[in-house]
């Protein structure tokens, strides 16, 4: 099976790596606080809460659904969510794993109706984050490094949305979307990041949900195109 050429995806919020303004560094806080799964200080009504950072993402989510029912194709009650694997094989069954803990928390808020940890990474790939420009992992090598994780048992008849907590170019989504299309023929399978980067220049708000696509060129380039020629990134 070759690689899905174009893949649609829906993301939250997003975050500026570079920008200057309060709410760009803001954003760098955010991202930071879902990676690690750790907690936000916020302003509500006049008092200020501490907040688990992902737990308050997947709130943010269900309240945004009414003004954004996209949403709903991508996290439907009836979807299987399954996270994306990290970077390197997980150390044991209690080590971080953010996507996993966003898919539990969107099925605690009434999206998706399981949480299946059905991918495994076998062998480690550079970190996107930490990576030298040109030197980003690429969907083969999150589809050679990536396998069915033979002890979850198998999904039957439910459409699967890939979870993963930030899209910067959509590569470990293209790659993951033939792993899993290979073993589940014909499902239906939906893509969903938290969060999303913008490459270049400040955010002026946090929360900007967007239905997306991810288009892989034959040069082995990709595209991610947000819905509008300010919101398109090229890798």
């Amino acid at each position: 099976m070759p690689f899905p050429s174009k893949l649609s995806y829906a993301a939250f919020w997003r975050y500026s790596p570079r920008g200057t303004a309060p709410v760009s560094r803001n954003s760098r806080g955010l991202r930071d606080a879902i990676k690690n799964d750790s907690f936000l200080q916020i302003t509500r009504e006049g008092k200020i809460k501490i907040v688990n950072a992902i737990d308050y993402s997947a709130a943010a989510v269900k309240a945004e659904v009414v003004n954004s029912r996209f949403l709903n194709d991508y996290l439907g009650p009836d979807a299987a969510l399954v996270p994306i694997p990290r970077s390197a094989p997980l150390s044991d069954k209690y080590a971080l794993w953010p996507s996993r803990r966003i898919c539990e928390a969107l099925v605690a808020e009434g999206f998706g109706a399981e949480v299946v940890p059905l991918l495994k990474r076998k062998t480690a790939v550079q970190k996107a984050a930490t990576a030298p420009q040109g030197m980003r992992p690429d969907p083969e090598k999150h589809y050679e490094s990536t396998i069915i994780d033979n002890e979850v048992p198998m999904l039957i008849q439910r459409p699967i949305t890939l979870v993963d907590d930030i899209i910067t170019r959509g590569a470990s989504f293209i790659g993951m979307f033939r792993r899993v299309a290979e073993a589940f023929p014909g499902r239906k399978i939906s893509c969903f990041a938290l969060m999303r980067t913008q490459r270049d220049g400040d955010v002026t708000t946090l929360k900007a949900p967007v239905q997306g696509t991810i288009t892989l060129y034959p040069s082995g380039k990709l595209w991610r195109d947000d819905g509008s020629p300010q919101q398109q990134t090229l890798f």
